[in-house]
């Protein structure tokens, strides 16, 4: 069978970021070619030293699990395929397991990263650098001349990225580059409700997100805290052992009182519901609402807020039989980790918090099911009952 790469995170990676071959770097830069071979011939048996992003392939490799491969490291060189044999055996010895490598011989070898299926490149090449960015692949130039990372934080993987240009596009630096700062925040303001366009990390940071859930679909289910569909959803996710959080009002207010502390909720600085409304829309991966009739008042908010952020919404309503494999396949087709609940509060709509709760009992249990045996269908509904 053909190897497959799907669910892996591929990190193409050049031979001088990888291992320390400045001095034999220095002999092929004289313009000895075959200098430089032999001396990688007379060192065939001698690991190289560590290079700059070493460590970073050590703890990218460390997501990998028994049984199942998370993270592969492959190499792309301009090294000729005598340097590449040295390059293996320093792998091999360096704990890096690594099957897959091109050797290009001096010869461009970014052309190699789509048939690779590469997410990242790392390359102390510039020019390399700048053409992947131009195709479009998430790519950094490694400078051999910094020190490596420290040992600190050794089980952790740590990644800065900035916003323009990099997670997402440079339209609005462009913006201001040509036409100046008066232009710049009239196109902002223009564009208030328009989510950014990508950028060229973009790719690289949601197959990194994908990692990070690999284990199983769910992550947390959050909601506001608010009686209702709210508690319903922390109700039923605390049930199957689903991690819960979420944004509540100043003060954990609630129609009923004060939140109870067995939800997890943290409180705005403000005191108004609109900030707890949008924040708990920003901060997850789709929204969820279950209701009853026309959208009203913080209902109709939430889902005008998910809309205005381009986030992903399902709107289901509880007087009608609610398909359970419906809710399990748009978590999974969205890639949902991280889910908002949110519908009517207990005043509104007597009963809705015990209808809403068997509806997500049964949905939750098909999305644990989902991370732990990818199922991709679950067949059945749940009719929500009457009060």
């Amino acid at each position: 069978m053909p190897v497959s790469l799907e669910g892996q995170l591929v990190v193409a990676i050049s031979s001088r970021a990888l291992f320390d071959f400045e001095e034999e770097n220095r002999i092929f830069e004289q313009g000895d070619d075959q200098a430089y071979m032999r001396l990688q011939l007379e060192r065939l048996d001698q690991p190289a030293r560590p290079g700059v992003a070493f460590s970073l392939v050590q703890k990218l490799l460390a997501f990998n699990q028994p049984g199942r491969q998370l993270v592969e490291v492959v190499m792309l060189s301009r090294n000729d395929p005598v340097s590449g044999m040295r390059i293996f055996r320093s792998a091999q010895a360096g704990g890096i397991p690594m099957q897959r490598g091109v050797f290009t011989q001096g010869r461009d070898p970014f052309c190699y990263l789509r048939p690779l299926g590469a997410h990242l490149f790392l390359s102390a090449n510039e020019s390399d650098v700048r053409q992947a960015l131009a195709m479009g692949f998430p790519a950094a130039r490694v400078l051999t001349e910094s020190v490596q990372a420290s040992n600190s934080h050794p089980t952790e993987v740590r990644i800065a990225f900035d916003g323009d240009a990099v997670l997402f596009s440079d339209e609005a630096e462009r913006v201001f580059q040509s036409h100046g700062l008066d232009a710049f925040q009239q196109h902002e303001r223009s564009k208030a409700s328009h989510p950014l366009p990508d950028g060229p990390f973009k790719p690289l940071l949601a197959a990194l997100h994908h990692r990070d859930g690999a284990d199983s679909a769910v992550r947390r289910v959050i909601a506001g805290g608010q009686t209702g569909v709210d508690r319903a959803a922390l109700d039923a996710a605390l049930a199957l052992g689903l991690p819960v959080g979420g944004w509540c009002p100043a003060g954990r207010r609630a129609e009923d009182g004060p939140i109870p502390d067995a939800y997890p909720l943290t409180p705005t600085p403000g005191a108004d519901d609109e900030s707890r409304t949008e924040w708990n829309v920003r901060d997850s991966d789709a929204t969820l609402i279950l209701h009853q009739g026309e959208l009203a008042g913080g209902t109709r908010l939430t889902a005008q807020i998910a809309r205005r952020l381009g986030r992903p919404l399902l709107l289901r309503d509880l007087d009608h039989p609610v398909a359970v494999a419906e809710l399990a396949a748009w978590l999974r087709i969205n890639q949902v980790r991280v889910l908002n609940c949110a519908g009517p509060r207990e005043s509104e709509r007597p009963g809705i918090q015990a209808q809403a709760q068997a509806v997500l009992a049964a949905a939750f249990g098909a999305w644990q099911d989902q991370g732990r045996d990818r199922v991709t269908a679950v067949p059945g509904s749940v009719a929500a009952p009457q009060p």
